[in-house]
């Protein structure tokens, strides 16, 4: 969920937060970039106060709303940088994540050059591609992938506009060493990640003048 990291100008000034979990990014912005204005976004109240009491998440970390998130996004207008999907119930994934409008009220909460992140996990490879489709249809086929090591979930990355960071590859190597240092996370890993499974990203299949995202996005 960092990766939108490698193409953002500068660190991000407001983050959405969909899914408590352990409250693993909560934490990360709170110890690393603690001027981020962050909102959390949960609908079980008592995840939020499990968080809180067992996972090192304190109230002052972020802006906490209990409700769910289709609505929290249809209502709110607060443009984000980053704004993270990570939502799982018992019985699997909520509805709403293979419904075009709540795509269309993440795209309208994004700033000019923010991204969406989604970590899912499909139920099949119909399930997979029917969100997808719809994903890219909202953002315009701006979208990566990325697979989750030894999981079945799924990253996905989708951009309201092409990156002004139109860096290399070999600048995106070189920065995701120097994200490493900075936050202490191995955004190598995450980068092979994001290449392994975008098959138009490989180098091979590319003019080796125009190795850059604006160029090789798909369209």
């Amino acid at each position: 969920m960092l990766a939108p990291f490698f193409w953002l100008e500068s660190p991000p000034s407001n983050v959405l937060i969909a899914g408590i979990g352990g409250g693993n990014l909560i934490r990360f912005f709170r110890n690393s970039l603690p001027k981020v204005k962050l909102t959390t976004v949960e609908r079980d109240e008592l995840a939020m106060k499990l968080a809180q009491k067992y996972f090192y998440v304190d109230r002052q970390d972020a802006h906490f709303i209990i409700g769910d998130a289709f609505c929290t996004l249809e209502n709110l207008s607060q443009q984000n940088d980053i704004i993270v999907i990570d939502l799982h119930l018992k019985k699997g994934m909520s509805d709403f994540l293979v419904e075009e409008s709540f795509y269309h009220h993440c795209y309208q909460n994004l700033s000019e050059e923010g991204i969406a992140c989604l970590n899912i996990l499909p139920v099949d490879k119909h399930h997979l591609v029917t969100i997808m489709k719809v994903i890219r249809t909202v953002f315009n086929q701006r979208c990566l992938y990325a697979a989750i090591p030894n999981h079945d979930n799924i990253a996905i990355y989708a951009f309201k506009r092409f990156p002004k960071i139109n860096r290399s590859f070999a600048e995106i190597i070189d920065l995701s060493k120097s994200l490493s240092d900075d936050y202490k996370v191995d955004f190598l890993s995450i980068w092979r990640e994001i290449e392994s499974l975008n098959p138009i990203l490989q180098k091979n299949e590319l003019s080796m003048d125009k190795p850059r995202m604006s160029n090789i996005l798909p369209k």
